[in-house]
């Protein structure tokens, strides 16, 4: 991160982070553990076991490879498993974020997105993106009335895995201020879902057959959970002579996680476990391995999902530098790559082959010279620290006021926590004693027991017991083996000696001794050819506990602190790579394509809309086709570059009160959610006033006649007009199958004589008759007679029609075709 960006890390308040990729959160462990980030985080659940497992999984495989710098494990945790900062929130659960002011009577003009609106506070919401698990998109709502929204990368389909994505309908009924969204997929064609996941089972079908294996690179808390679910029931009812194998050092972890967390999946998933108690991603048939070297005990073709998908670290860049050389294998990308150049056939790429081996000869008796050096300066100074300081303690006995100590060399090394990882406290001296505590000094010394029978003073007094007949007197012992401070008990009949290696204590309960994990714990060393050292072995430990294992605040110790460190170097050549196996491609990022994401934006249609992501041929056409759908809702499209910024204009607030007058001739009509309103009034000084500042509050009187003449006037000489206005909302769908409905529950009957003709029967006599009402398209114009529309998703505009002769019945069905599309 350069100098510049980090100089704007104390003006952050909070970081939200939508997806649990590289993408979007794989710069958070640089920016909290290198660049001191302190602003709180948040997201879902998924999104922070799931992030941090990629950030993982990303720092292993670049660290066999490379003298990685970016971030350590260390910074991994401080980021996300130590992060105290960080708040888990769920799907369409509301977080005030900034709390309102109490009693502000003003508001603001044009403002930031992220800065404090006066009076209105800041709250967050996030809700389903439909790509990854967790994926959010963000809804900041700000007091003043105003919306700012986040939504990349999500999708409109319904997958294995995840539910699609709703954010378009819940933003229908108001119009954000801000939309910030991406334009990634913008010229990707439609999809179809079953055509392409036929096609993909049918090349990895026909590359086994010829005793070929494939390889699929793919990330490790996201997309592969798709593709597994995928492979694996192909693989159960398919009889396919190849093993499907899931390659990453995190994926045990995952997969608990995953299991744990069955509200953030799909509903096929949480169907089938309340209804079949089927486990989630327990695989009949797919294989999980953690290790490159475990691919070897896997007989026959193999098809292997492994990390990383961008192919420059992991396990996925090793198997390709085995596989690509031969014909009969295939590689499969599922995603996208930023730049694609077609080169000659066979393609030859020049790369950098990085691996770590262990240290051998001179090399290795340097580093061992130098980890012995730096052992002993470590113990220097902890005898230096430890010099003059008093031991402390419990456990002793006392001796009385005025007694002098036999001998002071315990005290000296003996620790302020006694235990038995140190050294033993007590030494061969050839007589009985017991270490004591000084009433006096409060030093832990050790008495001689002939010494304090006589009240020596001296430190003498051999093996002689206290009254003259201990054990140690008796015949054929040999003094030379008694250990000071062990006092054996007096009916003892042989010598009795401690066990220094055995624990003083030992916890029990109802199964007998409690045992940690330094029992079962082996040392793991670094595998040969580029594994990383105790990398994907430590996160198979417990499933995962510490910097691996990614389980919350206060889980398990660092797994990868606990393995002792083995010697290696980086070993680095330059090849040139001759891919000789078949490349092939299927989309599976599970992005929305262009066509829906026009269609989705549209609907939502914001006042000012920014497309920050992907090319920029695809930004400038979905730019383009935006601002032709959106040019009714007068929205401004930006496509903003690396480092500038957008501002959100907010519509100017101000707080007012209604008159009595005023509120109880409000005629409310329901739209949606909302109960609108046709107002008209002038503003004048009302006998309220604000509680904080002591302002007087504006109040919204009724216009008077010679007011409302006034207001006319201005209103034709600008050519506008007065009165009540036609409000449609923004991507409702306009049918005449809702109009038939509307006019049935008001009394008309009605029938299609036509395609697109509803004929409403109007009463007989003078005053009756047949209406007819057509529902019809222009390219941005409208609808006469009666006619109100609304927006499509296209770029014509709907209109409906109303034809008839004019009666009373004429005037009621315009109303109920007003009721249906319109609120005044």
């Amino acid at each position: 991160m350069s100098v510049r960006n980090a100089r704007v890390l104390p003006r952050v308040d909070a970081v939200l982070l939508s997806h649990p990729d590289l993408p979007h959160l794989g710069a958070l462990p640089a920016l909290v553990g290198r660049c001191g980030l302190r602003a709180p985080v948040f997201s879902t659940k998924p999104v922070r076991r799931m992030g941090e497992m990629a950030a993982f999984e990303a720092c292993l495989a670049h660290q066999a490879i490379s003298d990685f710098t970016s971030y350590s494990l260390d910074d991994v945790d401080a980021a996300f498993r130590l992060n105290s900062r960080w708040t888990e929130l769920r799907f369409a659960q509301r977080h005030v974020l900034v709390q309102p002011a109490a009693g502000a009577a003003a508001g603001s003009g044009t403002a930031a997105a992220g800065s404090a609106v006066p009076g209105g506070g800041i709250a967050i919401t996030p809700h389903p993106a439909g790509r990854l698990p967790g994926g959010a998109v963000w809804r900041i709502s700000l007091g003043c009335g105003e919306e700012v929204v986040y939504a990349v990368d999500y999708n409109h389909r319904k997958e294995r895995l995840l539910n699609e994505t709703s954010f378009h309908e819940l933003l229908s009924s108001q119009q954000p201020a801000l939309l910030i969204s991406d334009a990634l997929n913008a010229l990707a064609p439609p999809l179809d879902r079953k055509r392409r996941d036929e096609d993909l089972l049918d090349a990895i079908t026909a590359t086994v057959e010829g005793e070929g294996s494939v390889l699929l690179p793919t990330d490790n808390a996201g997309r592969v959970l798709e593709l597994a679910l995928l492979l694996d029931e192909h693989f159960a009812k398919a009889r396919v002579s190849a093993t499907p194998v899931l390659l990453s050092s995190t994926i045990k972890t995952v997969l608990e996680f995953a299991r744990s967390q069955l509200e953030y999946l799909g509903s096929e998933l949480a169907q089938a476990f309340s209804l079949k108690r089927t486990v989630p991603f327990s695989f009949r048939k797919l294989v999980l391995a953690t290790r490159l070297e475990e691919l070897g005990a896997i007989p026959g073709p193999k098809v292997v999902l492994a990390t990383l998908p961008s192919l420059d670290a992991g396990p996925a860049r090793q198997l390709l530098v085995e596989w690509a050389g031969l014909p009969r294998n295939t590689i499969i990308f599922t995603e996208r790559a930023n730049n694609h150049v077609p080169g000659p056939e066979p393609l030859r790429l020049p790369l950098r082959v990085a691996s770590r081996v262990p240290l051998e000869g001179e090399e290795l008796a340097a580093w061992q010279a130098a980890k012995a050096e730096e052992a002993a300066g470590g113990a220097a100074a902890a005898a230096k620290a430890g010099q003059g300081a008093s031991v402390g303690g419990g456990g002793f006995d006392t001796l009385p006021p005025g007694a002098t100590p036999a001998r002071h060399a315990a005290s000296a090394s003996a620790s302020a926590t006694p235990g038995p990882q140190q050294g033993p406290l007590r030494a061969s001296t050839g007589s009985i004693s017991r270490l004591v505590r000084d009433a006096a000094t409060g030093a832990v010394v050790q008495q001689l027991p002939g010494a304090a029978a006589a009240g020596g003073a001296g430190g003498g007094g051999g093996i002689k017991a206290e009254g003259g007949g201990g054990p140690a007197a008796r015949e054929g012992w040999d003094a030379g083996l008694l250990l000071d401070g062990f006092e054996p008990p007096q009916d003892a009949a042989y010598p009795m000696f401690p066990d220094e290696d055995a624990e003083l204590e030992c916890a029990w309960d109802e199964y007998g001794a409690v045992l940690g994990k330094d029992e079962f714990r082996v040392p793991l060393f670094a595998a040969t050819d580029g594994a990383a050292a105790a990398g994907p072995d430590a996160m198979e430990v417990d499933g995962g506990g510490g910097a691996g294992g990614g389980g919350g605040a206060g889980g398990d110790a660092d797994v990868a602190d606990e393995v002792e460190e083995a010697p290696t170097k980086l070993v680095v050549r330059e090849v040139e790579l001759e891919v000789r196996a078949a490349l092939r491609f299927f989309d599976f990022e599970g992005r929305s394509e262009g066509r829906a994401m026009r269609e989705y934006l549209a609907r939502t249609a914001p006042r000012r809309l920014a497309l920050v992501r992907g090319s920029e041929a695809a930004r400038a056409e979905l730019a383009g086709a935006l601002r032709h759908d959106l040019a009714e809702y007068g929205t401004e499209v930006l496509t903003p570059g690396p480092g500038e910024a957008v501002e959100a204009h907010l519509a100017p607030s101000q707080l007012t009160a209604l008159s009595e007058a005023l509120a109880g001739a409000l005629a409310v009509r329901q739209a949606g959610q909302y109960g609108v309103a046709w107002l008209e009034g002038v503003l004048a000084r009302g006998p309220l006033t604000d509680s904080a500042t002591g302002a007087p509050i504006l109040q919204l009187e009724p216009l008077h006649a010679a007011d409302a003449a006034g207001v006319a006037a201005a209103a034709a000489q600008a050519g506008g007009g007065v009165g009540s206005v036609l409000l449609a909302q923004a991507g409702s769908a306009l049918t005449l199958s809702r109009l038939k409905a509307a006019l049935a529950a008001a009394g008309f009957e009605s029938h299609f004589p036509s395609r697109g003709v509803l004929a409403v029967m109007a009463g007989e006599g003078a005053g009756g008759g047949t209406l007819i009402v057509t529902l019809g398209s222009s390219p941005g114009g409208g609808g006469g007679g009666a006619g109100g529309g609304s927006s499509t998703s296209t770029s014509d505009r709907a209109h409906v029609q109303l034809e008839g002769p004019a009666s009373e019945a004429y005037f009621r069905v315009r109303e109920v075709i007003y009721q249906q599309f319109g609120v005044c």
